[in-house]
């Protein structure tokens, strides 16, 4: 009888001979701290990123706030913005992504120059890039 093929062997059998690799101590060695990652090939003041996943709306306003603010005080030219794509948010559709852009098309918009969606490579539809003045 011939053997059926299982993907899940074949992903063992992959790990087993490569290994895992441990992405929270790769960004630690390249000197990311505190959940606060810079774009690769920028100065280390041109952009900060947020990660709003796992939290509730109340808390994600408050820390979109506070980073909005902390990256105007310290002169950082752009903000990106974590927040997913709303998969898990059942029929009411992405969640922070629209408190987000609802944020900062109403109440940041003197804050800011403009906000995009971010590129595939950053996160696509699940984040927002935030430009400042």
């Amino acid at each position: 009888m011939a053997e059926r093929y299982d993907p899940a062997e074949e992903i063992l059998r992959y790990i087993d001979q490569h290994g895992v690799v441990d992405k929270d101590k790769s960004l630690a060695r390249r000197g990311v701290k505190g959940g606060s990652r810079r774009s690769r090939g920028k100065k280390r003041s041109d952009r900060e990123v947020l990660d709003l996943h796992g939290l509730i709306t109340e808390e994600a306003e408050r820390r979109v706030r506070m980073a909005v603010d902390r990256c105007r005080r310290r002169g950082i030219y752009e903000l990106l913005i974590i927040h997913g794509r709303g998969y898990h948010s059942g029929e009411a559709g992405p969640v922070l992504k629209k408190m987000v852009r609802r944020m900062l098309a109403i109440e940041l918009c003197h804050l800011i120059r403009d906000f995009v969606t971010a590129s595939p490579r950053d996160g696509g539809g699940g984040a927002t890039i935030v430009r400042f003045r």
